[in-house]
């Protein structure tokens, strides 16, 4: 990847639809992840909307960059335009991800450290955290071109969601025990994180010449239009 590649991208991200809003979504559902996080903590009900919500804003990256490389007829003709549209995109939706991963590891480490016996509390925390990057590497490597796709995918991720989640208020984690140790599964994440950094860089390139659809950006496109 060229290094301009890189430096293009992060001069051209302000540019992109909704960034003000986005890159405060972003903040908020951290914040919220954070707090949760904490709260579910104090209280012994620790909820997989915490986990959720630190990760999820890690897409924001990829849309915000989609927006202008995948949109706009002049960017299209761009001869960075592949690189933004895959390598670009797969190294800053990576970076992002990590950076959301190792908070959450983080927060977890803190609470375990005053709370040691809930280690498996935590481990399982982590372990969660693993399925939602999964899951939302395939949504996001789908949903900005298949429009149907992703509506479809997002009701199941909010099916499963909300089931996984009143298992862990009924239960809390203690539905199952995990054999590894906190650190062990900390360390595993790492490389969780990287192969669906791989996956997401993989499929941007099998779909790479298919269209942006800009059903995905109605709203935005709407509000910008009215500007």
């Amino acid at each position: 990847m060229k290094q301009n590649s890189l430096r293009l991208a992060i001069k051209t991200i302000p540019y992109a639809l909704s960034f003000k809003s986005s890159v405060i979504s972003a903040a908020i559902l951290t914040v919220l992840g954070l707090g949760m996080l904490i709260f579910g903590a104090l209280t012994q009900t620790p909820s997989i909307l915490s986990v959720w919500f630190m990760i999820i804003p890690s897409i924001y990256v990829i849309q915000m960059l989609y927006s202008i490389y995948g949109l706009s007829s002049l960017a299209m003709s761009s001869a960075h335009r592949k690189s933004m549209l895959t390598k670009v995109p797969a190294v800053l939706y990576t970076l992002f991800m990590m950076a959301a991963y190792l908070l959450l590891v983080l927060a977890d480490a803190i609470l375990l450290h005053l709370a040691p016996a809930d280690e498996n509390s935590f481990t399982i925390s982590l372990l969660i955290g693993f399925v939602v990057m999964f899951v939302l590497t395939i949504y996001v490597s789908f949903s900005f071109r298949y429009f149907i796709v992703s509506l479809i995918m997002l009701f199941i991720i909010g099916g499963s969601m909300g089931a996984f989640t009143s298992i862990t208020i009924e239960e809390g984690f203690t539905f199952a025990t995990v054999p590894l140790p906190f650190a062990a599964v900390a360390a595993l994440g790492i490389v969780v994180v990287l192969l669906c950094g791989g996956i997401f860089y993989m499929i941007s390139l099998l779909l790479y010449k298919r269209s942006v659809s800009d059903r995905i950006y109605a709203a935005q496109l709407k509000k910008a239009g009215h500007a």
